[in-house]
């Protein structure tokens, strides 16, 4: 107080000033914060329906494929049966 030259009730103030003036930046990043996670989770819940929409649609596709494969293969083969049309007559 002495070095400068400020009464003590002066001081004081100044001090308790800067106290509420942390508690308030304190009380604002607090709430900024809060607001923050909850944007985050509703974010993060919107992602993981998302994501989990596209593999249901790919393990969906991934079924049709195969059951076209299938179908393609099974129209693809021969009718007859060349092993037993290739033995000599008798």
């Amino acid at each position: 107080m002495a070095r400068a030259n400020v009464s003590r009730p002066e001081a004081e103030q100044r001090v308790n000033g800067w106290v509420q003036s942390h508690e308030r930046a304190s009380a604002a990043f607090e709430q900024q914060m809060s607001e923050a996670t909850a944007k985050a989770k509703g974010v993060a819940d919107a992602a993981a329906q998302a994501s989990s929409r596209a593999a249901l649609g790919a393990a969906v596709a991934l079924i049709l494929g195969a059951l076209a494969a299938a179908m393609g293969g099974m129209s693809a083969r021969r009718k007859v049966d060349l092993v037993g049309a290739t033995r000599r007559p008798a």
